[in-house]
């Protein structure tokens, strides 16, 4: 069987006669169906496999070079990362070690002596071995919210109620006594709000304790009817106050009154910035 030279088989042989060093004085046309021609093979010259194996060993080195330097690379990357991660890890630790370190120990000594200053400040109504398991109840629970960041979150227990944000405070007595309407007909009901921070709100204290309950009380004593409003939320300050007092103006029936009790959230919240 003969084979064209310009046939596709042919001229793949011839290639690869060409690669392999055969010269191309092999006669293709008359290849057997063993593949093998018939004509005498003519190794390349000298000269010719001199120039193909140095461009082959080139090609082989620029390739092993590229491959290195990506290695290179990559691992470098992974060293950086790697010594970032650590110092990280390195300067959160430290930073929690100081803060563990600034926190005053607390020796049972001090836990003693607090809970006996808590029964004197209560004025006596809870026992020392009440006071650990209500305290806690006494706080408010804090959370994101839109505008003031900060708002209170509702809880209901014994010795806190929060709803929608507001805490629970008095009833006015005098205000029970006679009908809304008519204390609003004859202007003896007043409303007052009452924002700030952990102070206004209460913290450590129940519901009735509060400034804006015992404010009810004594203008019970006053003969006067009011509704207070507890606004107060934990760390707040003038800035949050105002924008919270704002919100309540659009959604609120107006008060007759508003109180804003501020002092030591000024010096803690490091604003600079406060109106």
């Amino acid at each position: 069987m003969s084979i064209a030279p310009d046939s596709p088989r042919g001229f793949r042989l011839g290639f690869s006669a060409r690669v392999l060093g055969l010269s191309e004085a092999a006669d293709w046309s008359k290849l057997p169906e063993d593949g093998k021609p018939v004509g005498k093979s003519v190794p390349t010259t000298a000269a010719t496999r001199e120039s193909i194996v140095p461009r082959g060993i080139a090609v082989r080195s620029a390739a092993q070079i590229v491959g290195n330097i990506l290695i290179t690379v990559i691992f470098s990357l992974l060293g950086g990362f790697s010594l970032e991660l650590i110092a990280r890890i390195v300067d959160e630790s430290r930073a929690a070690r100081r803060s563990q370190e600034a926190l005053p120990q607390l020796t049972r000594e001090k836990i003693d002596k607090g809970i006996k200053n808590l029964v004197v400040a209560f004025d006596g109504r809870y026992t020392y071995d009440q006071i650990p398991k209500i305290f806690p109840l006494m706080w408010g629970l804090e959370g994101y919210k839109p505008w003031i960041q900060i708002g209170n979150i509702d809880q209901n227990n014994a010795f806190s109620v929060v709803v929608n944000g507001v805490r629970k405070t008095l009833k006015s007595k005098k205000c029970e006594s006679v009908s809304n309407n008519e204390a609003k007909e004859e202007g003896r009901q007043r409303v007052v709000w009452f924002y700030g921070g952990s102070t206004t709100f209460g913290q450590g204290v129940p519901w009735w304790d509060t400034i804006a309950s015992k404010f009810v009380e004594e203008a019970d004593r006053n003969d006067v009817c009011v509704i207070a409003v507890n606004f107060g939320v934990p760390f707040h300050f003038s800035r949050q106050e105002a924008m919270y007092f704002a919100l309540n103006m659009m959604k609120e029936r107006k008060p007759d009154a508003v109180v804003f009790l501020d002092g030591l959230n000024f010096d803690v919240s490091r604003s600079g910035d406060q109106i």
